[in-house]
């Protein structure tokens, strides 16, 4: 089941959910990023889901406020033993990424593809 919002599409590989952050040509609007980063949020209350992978191959910067939600979900899947990654970021946002040291705890990968076959074989093993 896909879920489409004005922020965040949503949708489910598995056992993992893979959020995509929407294009924004002007910038989000506030009440849009915190209303939907909540529902995201409580996606993540439920057991069925434990594991996200975040594509960010629609945009090429993020906002600090931005930045925040997914730290706070990531790190609320840490939490609960789950495992997240970032995917398919451009240059910019793999420099932005990196540069804010999110890469040393969650890894990015090149694509969608690889980031949940990641996930999959640490579920396994």
């Amino acid at each position: 089941m896909t879920q489409h919002h004005k922020v965040f599409q949503v949708d489910h590989h598995e056992d993992i959910a893979v959020i995509t952050l929407q294009p924004a040509n002007s910038g989000y609007r506030y009440a849009d990023v915190h209303k939907e980063s909540n529902v995201v949020l409580h996606l993540f209350d439920q057991p069925a889901h434990n594991h996200v992978v975040v594509d960010l191959s629609q945009v090429d910067i993020m906002s600090s406020s931005m930045i925040g939600v997914f730290v706070r979900l990531f790190r609320k899947i840490s939490n609960a033993g789950g495992c997240a990654a970032f995917c398919s970021a451009s240059e910019n946002m793999t420099r932005i990424v990196q540069d804010m040291n999110l890469t040393q705890i969650w890894s990015i990968f090149p694509t969608r593809e690889a980031a949940i076959e990641a996930i999959q074989n640490k579920i396994t093993n």
